[in-house]
């Protein structure tokens, strides 16, 4: 994914970089990368975590979710095969 860490955030903080994502925990350092960093984005650590739980999450409900979808086709699929259709007088069709 080519995401780049380190524990010196002034190396990351050139004009390339649109997004930071603080990890510290240390409000001071939050506080001090927001002033040195102005027009770019900067996210807390408590955020990033929340936001990469949540797409856990989501990936996981959406295997789920697959996996249940192939289980019901393949009871529909082989209810055909175990189905009589009568008529009104009894007959079978």
């Amino acid at each position: 994914m080519g995401v780049q860490t380190g524990n010196n955030w002034h190396v990351f903080s050139g004009p390339h970089v649109d997004i930071i994502i603080e990890v510290t925990g240390d409000e001071k350092v939050f506080h001090e990368i927001v002033a040195a960093c102005t027009g770019r984005i900067v996210i807390p650590g408590s955020v990033a975590y929340l936001i990469a739980k949540l797409l856990e999450e989501k990936e996981a409900l959406i295997r789920k979710l697959e996996s249940e979808t192939k289980k019901h086709a393949l009871i529909l699929q082989s209810t055909a095969e175990g189905m009589t259709v009568i008529d009104k007088n009894g007959r079978i069709i």
